[in-house]
């Protein structure tokens, strides 16, 4: 709705005075409900509390995620690496943040076990 507002009272009417001909077409290729960060349910405190981080976060990017928090299914999105790094040439992962994961995992496993 943003993107089509704009498009319409700023991006339009600048295109137009130098092409009344100009246009924009928006075609909308995937719908992802946002996966909405909840600091405050029993998932999220332990997966904060597992990773060392103090905060949930957001960024820019899509993941099935909101779908199943939408089937009233707790989700969370985490994992090692970067974002800044990620789903680009030459994509990486730091060994310190595998090894990190692997004493997040450890540890989440050993709380679920009993």
């Amino acid at each position: 709705r943003e993107l089509e507002a704009f498009v319409q009272d700023q991006l339009l009417p600048e295109m137009h005075a130098i092409s009344p001909d100009a246009g924009v077409r928006l075609h909308i290729q995937s719908a992802i409900p946002a996966l909405a960060p909840h600091d405050n349910d029993e998932l999220t405190r332990q997966i904060l509390a597992f990773s060392g981080a103090n905060r949930c976060g957001v960024v820019s990017f899509a993941t099935e995620a909101g779908l199943y928090q939408r089937a009233g299914v707790p989700t969370i999105v985490c994992g090692p690496g970067d974002i800044r790094e990620a789903h680009r040439p030459d994509e990486f992962v730091d060994i310190e943040q595998l090894v990190a994961c692997r004493t997040f995992l450890r540890r989440m496993i050993a709380t679920h076990r009993s």
